[in-house]
């Protein structure tokens, strides 16, 4: 793998979307758009927050993860609002291995407008082409996350399923030409 030099979490710009790093001035934003969201955190490790000061707990808690330089996580800014709607993030890293996890979630009020693909689809040609990863995943996908299924699936990675019946998915670089899906 080679070294990337600089800034991990550098912006990252698709047609309808800037990824970037968020900072202490967006945790209003990301409460209201995000974090409080019922629906958003039913398949991931956290609860829906229901004050701003559970929220400023929660996205502090994040935060702290860009003291480590290569930390690599982007809050989802949808350009036509210019608001925070989502977090996209590499969730764990194997560099032996050129191998990383993703994981992401959106505000409801913007799931099926094709964003999350858009998201997903700049991060994996970043990780791959920029950073140098080889082999991205998601694993224990919930099999009733249909969204996000049909995302990981639009964006070329393979299903499949673990020993204790588990779904992953996993794209390899070396699987599809070297273009943006």
């Amino acid at each position: 793998m080679k070294k990337y030099e600089g800034d991990y979490s550098k912006t990252l710009e698709t047609e309808r979307l800037i990824l970037r790093k968020y900072n202490k001035d967006d945790f209003e934003m990301l409460y209201k758009n995000y974090v409080s969201d019922e629906n958003v955190p039913k398949y991931c490790t956290w609860n829906p927050c229901k004050t701003q000061e559970e929220a400023n707990e929660l996205l502090s808690s994040w935060y702290r993860g860009y003291e480590d330089p290569e930390k690599l996580m982007w809050m989802i800014v949808e350009k036509s609002s210019n608001q925070g709607i989502g977090i996209i993030r590499v969730t764990n890293k194997w560099l032996e291995e050129n191998k990383c996890e993703i994981g992401y979630s959106i505000g409801s009020k913007w799931w099926n407008k094709g964003y999350m693909t858009e998201a997903v689809t700049e991060l994996i040609y970043y990780l791959t082409r920029e950073i140098g990863f080889h082999t991205i995943v998601a694993e224990e996908v919930s099999v009733d996350n249909i969204g996000s299924r049909k995302v990981l699936e639009k964006v070329g990675l393979k299903q499949y399923k673990s020993q204790d019946g588990k779904l992953y998915y996993k794209y390899t670089s070396k699987e599809i030409e070297d273009e943006r899906i």
